[in-house]
């Protein structure tokens, strides 16, 4: 149901822009933008287990690619964006191709470590700032550790540790 009033088509190539622009700042390595550009400051994220409220532990979810531009490639299709007045719902798919840091001795042509599959389910604000992403929610529907670039086994605890914050920051 769109709020046809307050939701225009600009507000909708915004939030489409804003997903794309999530993909291309991660990947580039500028993760504090992510948190300026992308995410509400009280904005919530549910990357599977206990939702992130804490600035902080959100920008460790995200720190493997701090700084760096050759540890994760995203993409996203398929979106379907609803406006409801000040708020908006977007869902898309994603693929994201991850190649673990500790591996860029092989070069930057290398075997990826993991893609994940899934989609991205966004509860959006309207800010001063423009729009936003309030509350994200990440379902898996594929991918998980590849075991190009290292055994599988070692891809796995890295990778479930850094879920649980754990693991290495980097």
């Amino acid at each position: 149901m769109t709020d046809i009033e307050h939701f225009s088509w600009q507000d909708h190539q915004v939030i489409a822009n804003a997903l794309a622009r999530y993909c291309h700042l991660i990947d580039s390595g500028r993760v504090a933008r992510l948190f300026e550009e992308i995410f509400a400051p009280d904005a919530v994220l549910d990357y599977g287990g206990e939702p992130l409220r804490d600035p902080a532990a959100q920008r460790a979810l995200f720190s493997i690619a701090d700084g760096r531009d050759d540890v994760t490639a995203h993409f996203i299709g398929s979106i379907a964006i609803e406006g409801h007045g000040a708020g908006a719902r977007s869902v898309c798919y994603f693929q994201s191709w991850r190649w673990e840091p500790e591996c860029a001795i092989f070069g930057r042509i290398r075997a990826a470590d993991m893609v994940g599959i899934g989609q991205y389910i966004d509860e959006w604000k309207r800010t001063d700032r423009g729009w936003r992403i309030a509350h994200r929610r990440l379902e898996p529907v594929g991918g998980g550790p590849l075991a190009l670039g290292r055994p599988l086994e070692v891809v796995g605890r890295l990778y479930a540790d850094r879920v649980r914050g754990d693991g290495p920051a980097r």
